[in-house]
């Protein structure tokens, strides 16, 4: 369920992840075969800290580019605790405030501050960190590269929601 207010902006959003929450390594073992053969793999952070963890170390065995949406503040939080060079993400995929979540502070909307905050996601596995900045557009920060910035298009925004994920898809 998504609460959206007058100009498109996400108030709220739930979700039952029952069914996510309960997921464990075990029932997910008979797919490392399927995820060492991927020319990619995305991790959603709806998914358990324990699955997320094993699936990048099995990407990461297997040199395989991950992509990492961070979904949510809350879930970004989370996911800063499993960031870990020796499972590495080729592309995560933060809002300005899940970066601020991933690094544990406020960071302003300016490219130089989220330049840094990014850099500091190098030092922990991520090779790209790529911030959306809604009517401001992106900027992709790598770890080998001076920061692009991605204009966004002129547009009349109705509703956000899934906006983070069409980005990422259309990465991928």
């Amino acid at each position: 369920l998504a609460s959206l207010d007058s100009s498109g902006e996400l108030v709220i959003g739930m979700g039952d992840f029952t069914a996510t929450d309960s997921l464990t390594v075990a029932e997910l073992a008979g797919a490392k075969e399927l995820i060492s053969r991927a020319q990619v793999v995305v991790v959603d952070a709806n998914l358990p800290d324990e699955i997320i963890s094993w699936v990048l170390l099995v990407s990461a065995t297997a040199a395989v580019p991950t992509v990492v949406e961070p979904v949510s503040v809350a879930k970004a939080e989370r996911l800063a605790k499993i960031l870990n060079p020796e499972r590495p993400i080729f592309v995560i995929t933060p809002n300005l405030d899940e970066l601020g979540a991933l690094v544990g502070y406020e960071v302003p909307d300016d490219d130089e501050a989220i330049d840094s905050a990014s850099r500091e996601l190098h030092k922990r596995g991520v090779q790209h960190v790529w911030v959306s900045r809604g009517a401001e557009g992106s900027l992709l920060v790598s770890a080998d590269a001076d920061p692009l910035h991605i204009p966004a298009l002129p547009t009349t925004v109705v509703d956000v929601t899934g906006a983070g994920d069409s980005m990422m898809a259309g990465f991928v």
